[in-house]
């Protein structure tokens, strides 16, 4: 029998690939995998002291984005 636990699993998986696509589009000139590195190091980040869980995902779209563009003008 599949739990909660393992459905949301699945879910958060599945959104943080949502959140690569969008900033792959945005980013064409870094990597995917550079970029998935980014993506999964903040939700790890945030995730971690997180009592409410709500907005992780925007929020490491937000925080990804600022991010991969500090490190663009690092270039």
């Amino acid at each position: 029998m599949t739990t909660q636990r393992e459905i949301g699993g699945v879910v958060v998986e599945h959104e943080l690939a949502s959140v690569v696509r969008r900033l792959v589009e945005r980013f064409p000139h870094r990597s995917e995998a550079e970029i998935r590195d980014v993506v999964m190091a903040v939700y790890h980040r945030i995730s971690a002291g997180a009592t409410v869980r709500a907005h992780l995902l925007p929020l490491t779209l937000n925080r990804s984005t600022a991010e991969l563009m500090k490190k663009a003008g690092d270039d």
